[in-house]
């Protein structure tokens, strides 16, 4: 039976691999962004983030357009419909999979092909290229380097700086473009002058996210590397680096001073940048960007005099180059700016100082709208979406309105989650994995698909507030400025509200992740008196924690709350009243062991076990009552061995804490008690429970 299956023409793969690219360019491994350089990996994720269930196989169909392989023409429509493009009869074509007619379709395909390609040659206006130059809240890179201007001077100045030192920071401050500058205009120069560029943020772990950079892409050995960088600094690891000239682009470096929690990584990261600055080497080149309001934190391990001295300062732009910035993006792509709209823009940038995110946004919303007849960027546009500081603004407030009741709490929490809040600094954003978002919904499984579909919502096209990455496998969800967070009213009153709560959510994630990334877990925990602070406000803090984050507060809370582990609670056995004899009967026993007699005792629990040495440790460091307790008593230590060397004093005063700790009263059984309890129900006396012979 014959299944008809279809493939993109030449026309539908060039249609579909620019709708790709302007989706993300994470999608494409480099340049030239062709359907040869798909990463069909990071397709094949965001594709299932997306809901669709499109597998890695069915893309390979599509963009390696195999000639005598295809897709069912409802999976081209599903991709096309995520892609937001409308398939046309020129975009595909029929492929039957029968060995009768492979030939005779390669023959029509290619007779059709060339028919295509000659007809659009002498009867094809050129097609004017209709994608939005303008990155909204995103930085520019190597993608979009052909919309970037303004910055030639700010350029020149870096490159200057380059050919004197090795070693080069870009400080602005948050919105001036440091980041675009980079990896727009220095990143592409120097792939051409033969340098390997090597891309990191700090994060919480800088070394590791050091060694990820250095080995990813580059062919090092990984093990050795990191062993090298380990044992001797980074200093050492260069020479195992299989490239000779390499680039290493540091982004986002107050991040070392924000979210690395670590004090002694912190500084062997500083130490290891300023061996390497010490050095001038090069072909090994570091260039850093920065928040100009962190360069107070760079005055250890002299890192300020390196900064001082080898530093590029982003300073406003002049009109000139904000004329370029608004104007010749859109020039390229063939259209203008209406009469009075350059003007209007400039004058509203002037009571916005570094608005370059804002003014992006505002200009990508502004393309959305265009005149396509006449090919102009409108004034009425611009004012309809209320121009520059309310586009922004408008977006996210119109996204936000959209969701229901828990979709906005969920969009709250998520965004106050990507921040860090600042104490005597600014707030800055704070990366975060998916996983560690989906873990605000606890257990509460239709609460994860809540947040789920928020960060689908926020991520896409039409929310464009949020960004992913995929790292190392694990997916980083990160906002798409900070700009954001002034940029958004609704956001920034959030970020008023609980900051000392938030601040304190913020130490409990360090010291979560600083006690997750160390091989000696129980190493690491929280101090006892930060511990006490949280327990105060647990109740309402656990709204900004994750899962795992609230299972680490529990365990610290047993560390120095041992009495409320469960794991130390005393296992108990119901002991049915009854009558027995008591004792031993003559010509048995000991003398102090008669008269042999009856007894009757009620019902009574007694302790399955002997008291463990971790119990008494776990009662011990409760509340005193009357007398202290040494928590390590025994000779023969051991947590699951009896507890011994204690008296009989002791006892008490663990009988009554136990009882203060569970509201039940707990004492010590009588000889009665223990004697009928021991006798395990027989009737007949016998010299042990299980009869008279010991062996």
């Amino acid at each position: 039976m014959e299944k008809t299956t279809y493939r993109l023409t030449t026309y539908g793969l060039q249609k579909f691999v620019e709708a790709l690219e302007k989706k993300s360019a994470n999608y494409f491994k480099g340049n030239p962004k062709s359907a040869k350089n798909i990463n069909f990996a990071a397709l094949e994720r965001a594709a299932k983030l997306q809901g669709l269930t499109t597998t890695r196989e069915t893309f390979e169909r599509i963009f390696k357009n195999d000639l005598d392989r295809g897709n069912d023409l409802s999976s081209l429509e599903k991709i096309a419909k995520w892609l937001e493009i409308t398939l046309g009869p020129r975009d595909y074509r029929e492929i039957k999979k029968t060995s009768s007619h492979i030939a005779q379709q390669r023959e029509e395909r290619d007779i059709t092909t060339t028919r295509e390609s000659v007809l659009n040659s002498l009867i094809a206006t050129p097609r004017i290229p209709e994608s939005c130059p303008y990155v909204g809240l995103n930085a520019f890179d190597e993608s979009t380097a052909q919309w970037f201007f303004g910055r030639d001077k700010a350029f020149k100045q870096l490159l200057d700086k380059i050919k004197k030192s090795s070693f080069v920071f870009v400080v602005g401050v948050s919105g001036s473009g440091k980041s675009s500058l980079v990896k727009a205009k220095l990143i592409p120069e120097m792939a051409q002058r033969g340098y390997q560029i090597l891309l990191m943020k700090p994060w919480s772990n800088p070394i590791q996210r050091l060694k990820d950079a250095l080995t990813e892409g580059t062919g090092a050995d990984v093990v050795e590397l990191e062993e090298r960088i380990d044992r001797d600094g980074l200093l050492a690891a260069i020479p195992t680096l299989p490239t000779q000239q390499n680039l290493l682009v540091i982004d986002q470096f107050e991040e070392v001073f924000t979210v690395c929690s670590r004090e002694d990584e912190r500084s062997k990261f500083i130490q290891m940048l300023v061996d390497i600055a010490q050095q001038d080497n090069p072909d090994f080149m570091i260039v850093v960007t920065m928040r100009i309001d962190f360069l107070a934190h760079c005055s250890r391990a002299n890192l300020n005099k390196i900064v001082n001295e080898q530093m590029v300062v982003i300073s406003e732009m002049s009109e000139n180059e904000l004329r370029d910035v608004i104007a010749k993006p859109a020039e390229t792509q063939g259209y203008q700016l209406s009469d009075g709209l350059l003007d209007l823009i400039l004058r509203d940038i002037e009571d916005e100082p570094n608005c370059l995110p804002l003014l992006e946004f505002a200009l990508e919303e502004l393309w959305e709208t265009r005149d396509r007849q006449n090919r102009l960027l409108t004034l009425d546009g611009y004012r309809q979406m209320n121009r520059l500081k309310g586009a922004l603004n408008c977006h996210a407030d119109r996204l936000y309105a959209k969701q229901s009741k828990n979709g906005q709490e969920w969009m709250r929490r998520i965004f106050l989650k990507l921040v860090r809040t600042g104490k005597d600094t600014k707030d800055t954003r704070q990366r975060e994995r998916r996983q560690e978002l989906l873990g605000l919904a606890g257990q509460d499984t239709n609460a994860k698909k809540e947040i789920e579909n928020m960060l689908k919502i926020l991520v896409g096209e039409k929310g464009r507030l949020l960004v992913a990455s995929d790292e190392k496998g694990d997916e980083i969800i990160d906002l798409a400025h900070e700009a954001l967070m002034d940029g958004w009213q609704r956001f920034a009153e959030w970020r008023t509200c609980d900051r000392d709560l938030r601040r304190k959510a913020d130490l409990i994630q360090d010291a979560f992740n600083q006690w997750n990334e160390t091989k000696d877990i129980e190493m690491f925990s929280m101090s006892e008196g930060f511990f006490e602070e949280v327990e105060k406000v647990e109740d309402v803090i656990n709204v900004h924690l994750t899962t795992e984050q609230r299972e680490f507060l529990q365990r610290n809370r047993f560390k120095y709350r041992p009495w409320l582990d469960p794991k130390h609670a005393i296992e108990l056995v119901d002991i049915p009243g009854g009558t027995f004899w008591m004792g031993s009967p003559e010509g048995k026993g000991n003398s102090n062991e008669k008269p042999y007699h009856k007894v009757t005792v009620p019902t009574f629990c007694m302790g399955k076990y002997p008291v463990t040495q971790a119990q008494w440790y776990a009662v011990a460091k409760s509340p005193k009552v009357n007398r202290d307790l040494i928590s390590n008593p025994s000779f023969h230590s051991g947590e699951n061995r009896p507890v011994e060397q204690v008296s009989w004093l002791d006892v008490q005063e663990f009988c009554k804490r136990l009882s203060n700790l569970t509201g039940q009263l707990y004492r010590l059984p009588s000889e009665a008690e223990w004697e009928y309890a021991c006798r395990a129900g027989k009737e007949k006396y016998t010299e042990y429970w299980f009869g008279d012979d010991a062996s």
